[in-house]
């Protein structure tokens, strides 16, 4: 079966990019996809989605759903992840689901969905949640969870706030992964881990939440913690 052009990656479009020394020195590399340096239709027209539709101020007309979609599928390439790890033998071995995951935006289908009864593992990364929007806004709607940021690696301006119900093993595992970050170090950190959308609050509102720790960074490295 014969397909579109452009479903096809073309391996000669991809770069390296640098990454932290934490994740060199367990022989991680990274490729990018990089899309051809063309000028497409979409920057020669004036965006047909309103700023007050993007800001959900406004509900988005049937049109400009399209237009959005549109959109997103010009961009799928460009996020693209290759990791590779270096094994014992000298070896490089791709990550598969990262690749899969950042080639057809498997989070963000998944966050769409909100699908109770879903679980699904991701590559993920992950930060604590802004102290004033943990205090003044999910800790009173939904009591008795901590609060994270995450983003898949491709994405990192596409962030969903996840819940980790507490006390939990979940919840204790990254508690002593942000607790052990140096001072001057970000505070952000890869983890391969199973989301779903948890039950909470006072009317039994699912929520995005961490349900199980896989292990910490991605490839079944744990960088000295195991999740427990």
């Amino acid at each position: 079966a014969s397909r579109a052009s452009s479903d096809v990656v073309d391996v000669s479009n991809f770069v390296a990019k640098p990454l932290p020394e934490s994740f060199l020195k367990h022989g991680l590399y990274l490729m990018y996809y990089e899309r051809p340096n063309t000028l497409s239709d979409n920057a020669l027209f004036r965006p047909i989605v309103p700023i007050r539709v993007k800001l959900n101020l406004d509900s988005p007309s049937f049109l400009e759903v399209s237009a959005y979609s549109g959109s997103l599928r010009e961009t799928n390439q460009q996020n693209i992840c290759a990791f590779f790890k270096r094994g014992d033998d000298g070896h490089l071995s791709l990550d598969w689901p990262i690749f899969m995951q950042t080639r057809h935006r498997l989070l963000s289908q998944f966050v769409e969905q909100h699908d109770p009864k879903a679980r699904h593992v991701f590559r993920l990364m992950v930060l604590e949640l802004e102290p004033a929007l943990k205090n003044n806004i999910y800790n009173p709607q939904n009591p008795g969870n901590d609060w994270y940021r995450i983003h898949c690696p491709g994405y990192d301006q596409e962030t969903h706030v996840v819940s980790v119900p507490n006390p939990s093993p979940t919840a204790d595992f990254l508690r002593r992964v942000f607790s052990s970050s140096p001072n001057h170090q970000q505070k952000i950190h890869a983890i391969t881990a199973e989301l779903a959308w948890l039950p909470g609050g006072d009317k039994q509102q699912h929520t995005l939440g961490i349900s199980k720790i896989i292990c910490l960074e991605f490839l079944g490295l744990n960088a000295g913690l195991k999740a427990r």
